[in-house]
């Protein structure tokens, strides 16, 4: 990493961490929509949340990289339509998909799904401001991590070695996967 900083210039690092950040705040608010409404709709929930989380995204990089850096009047017009869709996909999820009943084990968040769907067109108009080359090497610096992870994955999954094993071990009501010590149990 060290080398990377002294390769790469510091607004583009800024960019990437800055588009990081964001990103990661919008999967933490998609994730918080999907714990809360999925016991619920579990079929409907996801799709209608990403079509929002799409349908945000597009809105906010229409608006800022179209309409604002451009001046294409088409953009303005398709960002609100996006943003429109946006809006009305979130009610959607606000009457289609009950919300699980609050609990001890569930985070609280108030105003679900609204105020979420607000943060993630705030991270999305966030990002579409950053520089061209930021997010182009975010983008690359993402791709790179997922290959690495899915090929680590793939060569240490403990499924390469018999999920029948792993499908046998007792579980609970609780959906948690087993322990990883039942696991080496078996392995023994």
């Amino acid at each position: 990493f060290t080398a990377v900083a002294f390769v790469v210039p510091f607004d583009t690092l800024w960019d990437i961490v800055s588009f990081g950040i964001l990103l990661s705040f919008n999967m933490s608010m998609s994730s918080l929509l999907m714990v809360r409404m999925r016991k619920e709709s579990p079929s409907l929930a996801p799709k209608l949340i990403g079509a929002m989380v799409a349908f945000a995204w597009l809105a906010a990089f229409f608006y800022q990289i179209g309409y604002s850096n451009e001046g294409h009047t088409w953009c303005l017009v398709l960002g609100i339509i996006f943003l429109v869709l946006t809006v009305l996909v979130c009610f959607v999820m606000f009457f289609k998909c009950p919300q699980e009943p609050q609990s001890g084990e569930n985070f609280t968040a108030p105003f679900v799904p609204f105020l979420p769907t607000v943060a993630v067109l705030a991270n999305f108009y966030l990002a579409a401001q950053i520089s061209y080359t930021g997010i182009y090497t975010s983008c690359a610096w993402l791709a790179a991590s997922v290959v690495f992870y899915f090929a680590y994955g793939y060569k240490h999954s403990a499924g390469r070695n018999g999920w029948s094993a792993l499908l046998s071990l007792p579980r609970d009501s609780s959906m948690r996967s087993p322990m990883i010590s039942e696991k080496k149990q078996l392995q023994e």
